[in-house]
């Protein structure tokens, strides 16, 4: 298959995916993360007069708009991952248990690890440089997506060390953090945002996951593609 004609497929294999993902993810955001901005924002600007703010018909709809480009474009990754791996990345009979097992891999990678040391923060919350934190967390996704791949894919027991220095090295490098860690925003609403944003992230790549693997195989793509 050429590479115009393996386009198509892969379109139609991430895009559907990433839109049922993201519908899910921005409901979710919108009900249970997008107040906590907003209460603060409020604390940010002293203004407390709206206490439990709502989200609006606008704010809403940018938030699905973010979402829905963002799961799309982890479903292209996603999407190309799987055919690079190919049949060794689904378990025998299992397309669903595989599909939830690459969604969770994409969650670790581009959500769980990198919070260990940079958790989601709030507007009005101190944060150290933002280039700094940019190349601290795109360096431990790449480190924790290959130590992935070392341990569940390769199927080289030789070289689970080797995964294990790459899981733990950017947190022993250590994240990026301000000097001043002062902040208005009360700790019990930076505690609940964190594991908002977090489940959200999850409740992304679960169903990406499973829509991925499900359409990569209905549109032939792990059959067209090596395995290595």
């Amino acid at each position: 298959m050429d590479s115009l004609k393996l386009l198509r497929p892969i379109l139609l294999t991430a895009l559907p995916a990433g839109l049922l993902a993201s519908i899910l993810a921005a409901l979710f955001q919108n009900a249970f993360v997008e107040p906590l901005i907003l209460q603060a924002e409020a604390f940010e600007v002293a203004n407390l007069q709206n206490p439990n703010p709502t989200v609006d018909l606008a704010r809403l709809a940018l938030t699905f708009l973010t979402t829905l480009i963002v799961a799309c474009a982890y479903g292209l990754l996603l999407t190309a991952a799987l055919m690079f791996a190919g049949e060794r990345g689904v378990l025998q009979g299992r397309p669903m248990a595989s599909g939830l097992l690459w969604g969770g891999a994409g969650f670790f990678v581009f959500h769980l690890a990198p919070a260990i040391g940079l958790p989601p923060e709030l507007p009005g919350m101190p944060a150290a440089d933002l280039v700094d934190r940019q190349v601290w967390w795109l360096g431990t996704v790449v480190c924790s997506a290959a130590a992935l791949w070392l341990l569940f894919l390769t199927h080289r027991p030789v070289l689970a060390p080797v995964a294990a220095i790459l899981l733990v090295l950017p947190h022993v490098l250590g994240a990026p953090h301000p000097n001043n860690l002062e902040t208005a925003v009360p700790a019990g609403l930076a505690a609940a945002f964190t594991a908002r944003a977090i489940a959200a992230s999850l409740l992304l790549w679960l169903p990406l996951g499973a829509a991925v693997l499900w359409l990569a195989k209905r549109n032939a793509l792990l059959a067209t593609t090596d395995a290595g």
